[in-house]
């Protein structure tokens, strides 16, 4: 992975960002976020979240490379990155792969209690403030927004 990183311009700029930010800044909205499209990652560290020690191939600050989004997810939609990162933020699981990634990591320690709902899907009821929390605590988010021709390179959806 680390040869492709000069292959890959939008890896690059996700790994030299526009915005790096720590998830209680913005949810305080200490930060702005453009209202535009782009490419998001959230960075975490990996012991608190019980994973085990090793290699892991992009760190920033002690913080492990977890999750990358892309806004809008569709060529169609109309939803920009402050709405995306609010629902990762304080959202809930159902809205959230992040956050039921999280969730599940997190259950125990954190007390959540699951909530099943219809269609496989499921969240955290009250307990989601306790994931909220957890979030402002240890979140880091990188964001950029590609060139046209980057996106090109990469495949992105534009």
């Amino acid at each position: 992975m680390i040869g492709e990183l000069e292959k890959d311009p939008i890896l690059s700029q996700l790994l030299n960002p526009e915005i790096m930010a720590g998830a209680r800044d913005i949810y305080l909205r200490k930060i702005k976020l453009p209202d535009r499209r782009g490419i998001y990652a959230w960075f975490f560290e990996p012991h608190k979240l019980g994973i085990r020690s090793g290699h892991y191939e992009h760190l920033i600050d002690g913080k492990a490379l977890l999750y990358v989004g892309v806004v809008p997810s569709v060529w169609y939609s109309k939803r920009k990155l402050p709405k995306r990162i609010r629902a990762h933020i304080s959202g809930t699981a159902r809205q959230s792969t992040l956050r039921y990634s999280l969730g599940a990591c997190l259950v125990e320690e954190l007390g959540l209690v699951v909530n099943h709902l219809s269609g496989f899907k499921l969240n955290f009821g009250e307990s989601e403030e306790r994931l909220t929390e957890w979030i402002c605590e240890n979140g880091c988010l990188l964001y950029t927004s590609p060139s046209p021709r980057d996106r090109t390179r990469s495949r992105m959806p534009s």
